[in-house]
């Protein structure tokens, strides 16, 4: 019996440390995910740099200046240069998605006895993902969205400021961001920055009509225009 106790006891001990190791090794991997990201994602950087200077007090004093107090910040010039450098920011993420866009296409592959039925196929499944990411990114996230703003305003979680309510939920309705392009030529993948781009362009002729209309809808329903 108490051979069989020892062995019951090793193998629980020995599943725990199995899981310990899979979970750890699942850690590892996340983090190794989010640092890859945050490398090869010079806007998220910076943002959470941002972040960072503007939470922390005392290195916020040395950056930036306060025109209401008169306080001016010894590091000031820094900040003023990084906000013009930032300025540029959204027209090169512009050009990068028009010059990837004005890249050559890849070679076709070679010629197969089914090649119009596999054609057929990519077609169907290129609309069918283009339907999908229109009805979830202008239809689902703004509705949910619509359903946590409100609940955070009920319960308390968030001020009930109309410009704050208004800004969430407009966020919720704009399309992807171009990013995803620069962090594709980034990996040296013009191929699939070239589809990502192509993508992104119906994406914001789709965006047209739906987004005006959840503008119009967020401004009534924020109260901003009462």
């Amino acid at each position: 019996k108490n051979a069989d106790d020892n062995d019951g006891g090793g193998g629980r001990s020995g599943l725990l440390r199995s899981a310990v190791v899979r979970a750890v090794s699942r850690v590892l991997k996340i983090m190794e995910l989010v640092k890859e990201m945050i490398l090869t994602n010079p806007p998220i950087a910076g943002c959470l740099l941002g972040v960072l200077i503007g939470v922390v007090h005392p290195i916020r004093d040395l950056f930036l200046s306060n025109a209401a107090t008169g306080y001016v910040a010894p590091l000031g010039m820094i900040a003023n240069g990084m906000r013009n450098m930032a300025l540029g920011s959204i027209p090169l993420s512009v050009l990068v998605l028009a010059g990837t866009m004005a890249q050559k296409r890849p070679p076709p592959p070679p010629p197969l006895a089914n090649k119009s039925s596999d054609a057929a196929v990519e077609v169907v499944g290129n609309k069918r993902r283009l339907g999908l990411i229109a009805l979830s990114r202008f239809l689902l996230v703004p509705f949910t969205s619509l359903l946590a703003v409100n609940f955070a305003v009920k319960t308390g979680l968030i001020a009930n400021d109309p410009i704050l309510i208004f800004v969430l939920l407009l966020q919720s309705a704009m399309p992807s961001a171009q990013n995803s392009v620069t962090i594709l030529q980034v990996l040296d993948k013009p191929a699939e920055a070239q589809k990502v781009a192509r993508l992104l362009l119906k994406i914001y002729a789709m965006s047209i009509v739906p987004v005006s209309a959840w503008v119009t809808f967020f401004l009534h329903t924020s109260g901003v225009l009462s």
